[in-house]
């Protein structure tokens, strides 16, 4: 288990180090000192996955509903881009996102 700060990139391909699985569940919504969805979620996995990559080891990234380029909340874009990297790196994955509710009523 990694404890430490994921934007600290050597500190990352340290701890993956030897590592045949990663799980992400990190996130960056509410922090201090530079902390940020795009530092952590973005940045942060970014370093993860490509630690992993370097590895060959398998990734599993816990996000959120409703991510997308666009979306009005920061978190939700990171988390995005953090997804995107991770189909695109050809390391084994998997995404784990929240289903959304259905609407009441909705059979």
């Amino acid at each position: 288990m990694f404890v430490g700060d994921v934007r600290d990139r050597d500190r990352v391909a340290e701890a993956v180090h030897n590592a045949t699985a990663v799980i992400s569940a990190i996130h960056g919504f509410i922090g201090t000192g530079g902390v940020t969805p795009e530092s952590v979620d973005r940045d942060g996995n970014a370093h993860l996955i490509s630690a992993a990559a370097r590895n060959g080891a398998a990734f599993t990234l816990i996000s959120a509903i409703g991510t997308a380029p666009d979306h009005p909340w920061e978190l939700m874009r990171a988390k995005h881009a953090a997804e995107e990297n991770l189909r695109q790196t050809g390391v084994p994955y998997a995404i784990i996102r929240p289903p959304r509710s259905p609407k009441r009523g909705a059979r």
